[in-house]
């Protein structure tokens, strides 16, 4: 009978210590092997023809699923079940069926996911299920809808000029266009250029107007209805020096201090700008884009530092005058809004 030696292990073989830096190159080699055999692992069980499902796997609950549209893309959120073990992945299932007669399969380890490059204006059904990493799978969850909206955005361009007179303190229509808007947050503007139109003799030497104007979203334009963004605009004009010498002095305002200016000769201050406005989002349908303005009654303190400002000492003027008003490049652009 043949004899198996067993030898005795050497009392003075010693483990060598490792350092720090091998110990951490350990774990990041067996944290690099966890996941290859986690990925072979996942894709053994995507591809596998028959899956074993199994009552034990928890079922993903309706109320702790959200799906929010955020223009062609929906953002599919889950609170991953109680009791959950194992957990390999969750396979997300979309489609425009309710039944699901044709969808598309995405699996995931995250609670999130997102589907992106959807479709407009479609509903989307989508539902959810539990694959664990010893190849079970649970049961799926209620299916869950979301809406993508018509379009993410629209807009257009008008380079018509108009002009307008604005010569009483009522609002008075300058601009109006026809718009049908997709439900959108709508951002727009229109160039101005705002000037008095005439001088005035030596006995009213400064004609000075301030107009307000506003924006509105009008069914029929009734003036008593302006609503949205408004701005002041000031504006004046003066005719050559009164026989006194005194008819052009002015004052000048700042932070700290207040001057008499004198100009000599006519001088007109025309303003151009660009008025931007934002409406809030607009209902979709077909809608008329107006603008309002009106000369404000009296004058107003308010004025712009570093502006000028008529001193009745020194200065004879028109409050009010007729002032015309130029307007061009109408902007319109309306971007969609998320929607849950």
């Amino acid at each position: 009978m043949a004899r198996v030696k067993v030898p005795r292990p050497n009392s003075t073989v010693r483990l060598k210590k490792w350092g720090p830096g091998r110990i951490a190159q350990l774990k990041l080699f067996l944290g690099h092997l966890e996941q290859a055999i986690g990925i072979s692992l996942a894709a053994q069980v995507a591809q596998s023809p028959k899956r074993n499902f199994s009552e034990f796997v928890p079922k993903v609950p309706i109320q702790d699923i959200t799906a929010e549209v955020e223009y062609k893309e929906i953002r599919f959120t889950l609170v991953p079940p109680k009791g959950l073990k194992n957990l390999l992945f969750y396979e997300y299932v979309i489609s425009v069926n309710e039944n699901f007669a044709r969808f598309d399969l995405e699996v995931s380890p995250d609670p999130q996911l997102i589907f992106p490059n959807l479709l407009d204006d479609t509903t989307y059904f989508m539902k959810v299920r539990v694959v664990t990493k010893d190849g079970f799978v649970g049961p799926y969850s209620d299916t869950i809808s979301g809406t993508t909206p018509f379009s993410q955005s629209f807009g257009l361009f008008d380079g018509t000029e108009v002009q307008r007179m604005i010569t009483q303190t009522f609002f008075t229509e300058l601009f109006a266009r026809d718009y049908t808007a997709i439900r959108g947050r709508v951002y727009y503007s229109i160039e101005y250029e705002i000037r008095t139109l005439f001088e005035f003799s030596a006995t009213d030497n400064i004609n000075w107007s301030d107009i307000e104007l506003h924006w509105a979203d009008e069914p029929d334009g009734s003036p008593n209805l302006v609503v949205g963004n408004y701005f002041q605009v000031t504006t004046y004009r003066s005719h050559d020096r009164v026989t006194s010498g005194i008819g052009q002095d002015m004052v000048v305002t700042t932070d700290s201090f207040s001057t008499e200016l004198v100009l000599p000769g006519p001088f007109e201050v025309i303003r151009r700008g660009t008025f931007n406005s934002v409406f809030s989002t607009l209902v979709a349908g077909d809608h008329i884009i107006r603008l309002f303005a009106k000369t404000l009654p009296s004058f107003h303190s308010d004025t712009g530092r570093n502006d000028f400002v008529p001193n009745d000492t020194f200065t004879s003027f028109l409050y009010g005058g007729i002032t015309s008003i130029k307007l061009k490049n109408f902007n319109i652009f309306e971007a969609l809004v998320s929607e849950a």
